[in-house]
């Protein structure tokens, strides 16, 4: 019995995780999960817990491409406000690690998203203090006018 405890425990982890999956690709336009066209989700790959209070800010790259505007802090940002580009999330993981008083590796992680059309995209930041995972999920947005 002992010896099926880890493959039980693996078995539970896909389940759930593919569980998650199924819910973020079959969100509509509109539900809670899919309202707003950039979604950031970090997680404490140590402690097991969200690390919401990890700054972050969402930046888009000028039509020249020479030049970062920031766009947007809270709520990352609009529908309206999000169009077709190349936008940068930064997220300032030194200030987060020392206010966990641990030391870490990487200072900032920077993801670039390239925004094309109606769609909505979730970033998944896994950090721990000397790795980190990213992951998306870029989906098509419902659209009014789909059944």
């Amino acid at each position: 019995l002992l010896q099926c405890i880890p493959v039980l425990c693996v078995w539970l982890v896909m389940t759930v995780l593919l569980c998650v999956t199924w819910f973020v690709v079959q969100n509509r336009h509109g539900e809670s999960d899919a309202q707003c066209p950039l979604m950031v989700k970090i997680l404490h790959a140590v402690k097991g817990v969200p690390a919401g209070s990890m700054a972050r800010s969402v930046s888009r790259r000028d039509t020249n491409g020479m030049i970062w505007a920031q766009v947007a802090i809270h709520h990352l940002i609009s529908e309206q406000d999000f169009q077709t580009g190349v936008y940068r999330v930064e997220f300032d993981s030194e200030a987060y690690w020392k206010s966990q008083g641990t030391t870490h590796f990487h200072n900032t992680v920077v993801f670039e998203v390239r925004a094309e059309g109606h769609r909505h995209n979730t970033l998944a930041l896994l950090r721990s203090p000397f790795s980190y995972t990213t992951t998306a999920v870029v989906i098509i947005a419902h659209t009014p006018d789909q059944a």
